[in-house]
């Protein structure tokens, strides 16, 4: 019985703990904004790095959102 008891809490642990439903924050996509357009200054490497990143949340062609200039 004693050695029951301490699988059966980790069981329920591990069950509970998997089962929170977590979801990272900008994965479902519905943003509320889009960016227009982006200037960028300064070195060319680390300038590219940010707009290709920024490109995955550009324009969707959505009319309901807001628009962003990013200097």
């Amino acid at each position: 019985m004693n050695k029951i008891v301490p699988k059966l809490t980790i069981f329920f642990l591990l069950i509970g703990l998997t089962s929170c439903s977590y979801s990272p924050i900008f994965s479902a996509k519905n943003y509320n904004f889009e960016i227009d357009n982006i200037i960028l200054i300064g070195e060319k490497e680390i300038n590219n790095v940010i707009e290709n990143k920024l490109k995955l949340i550009r324009n969707d062609g959505s009319t309901n959102k807001k628009n962003i200039i990013l200097k």
